[in-house]
């Protein structure tokens, strides 16, 4: 049996959200309000947004990087609120995230950009080139570059993104509109990848900007939301009409 498709009640809790809301004022934001949560090891939620709707601010509060107007956040058991900021920092270099919207230090180059989390987080040089060539291979993405991101093209850079999430075995992987400005076609590499670190142990919350994200026929412990109106609305019998290119039936598209 497939490792996803097993449920381990031994599965450590990575994420919980404790009847949270949120300040995020701006008409954009996905609001928050009395949101709970919880997920394990190996564990998927996807959250349809609207169409205009941006997830950073609640990414960020995933990642403690703000704070919640009320309920509380805990990653790793550890509620953000009540660690001193060493141990934030430390817990943070076990979160990788795709990020909406700006996303690169202008004036590092892509290599550096990609690579700076988990030098900043003492990952081994051996191990990290390793695995930079895994993820590259795995998502089927160029070679890393040592251009400076203006002179990089949206989509190759938002794969960038990707490789970036993965690299130093995260324990949460957030992924932010992870196929804003790319093709369907792309999104095969992607869910296989996101299915082999959740076999590592990671946890995977994605925002999804489209239903073919949401559709897909993902194994293990998923759960799918409708973000609306500050509110996590569960999606049930989802049927899922999108394969990807390995399932009989065809591609992603």
């Amino acid at each position: 049996m497939d490792k996803l498709q097993e449920k381990d009640s031994q599965a450590r809790i990575v994420l919980e959200l404790q009847n949270v809301s949120c300040h995020q004022t701006a008409a954009e934001a996905v609001k928050l309000r009395g949101v709970s949560l919880q997920m394990r090891q190996g564990d998927l939620i996807l959250i349809r947004l609207e169409r205009r709707q941006n997830p950073r601010g609640f990414a960020s509060l995933i990642q403690g990087l703000s704070s919640p107007a009320s309920g509380n956040v805990r990653f790793e058991q550890s509620a953000w609120d009540n660690i001193a900021w060493e141990q934030q920092f430390r817990m943070r270099s076990r979160i990788g995230r795709v990020f909406d919207g700006r996303a690169w230090i202008n004036n590092l180059n892509v290599t550096e950009n990609v690579m700076l989390r988990p030098r900043h987080h003492a990952i081994g040089e051996s191990k990290l080139d390793q695995q930079i060539q895994d993820w590259t291979h795995r998502l089927q993405i160029p070679t890393l570059t040592r251009q400076r991101p203006a002179f990089v093209e949206a989509t190759v850079l938002q794969q960038y993104q990707w490789l970036r999430a993965f690299l130093g075995n995260p324990s949460l992987v957030i992924l932010e509109r992870p196929m804003k400005t790319l093709d369907g076609e792309k999104l095969t590499p992607l869910y296989e990848s996101v299915n082999e670190i959740r076999k590592q142990s990671a946890a995977v919350i994605w925002f999804a900007g489209s239903d073919e994200e949401i559709l897909l026929d993902w194994p293990g412990t998923v759960t799918r939301f409708q973000s609306s109106d500050g509110k996590l609305i569960p999606i049930h019998q989802v049927q899922s009409s999108v394969k990807t290119k390995n399932d009989k039936g065809g591609s992603t598209r």
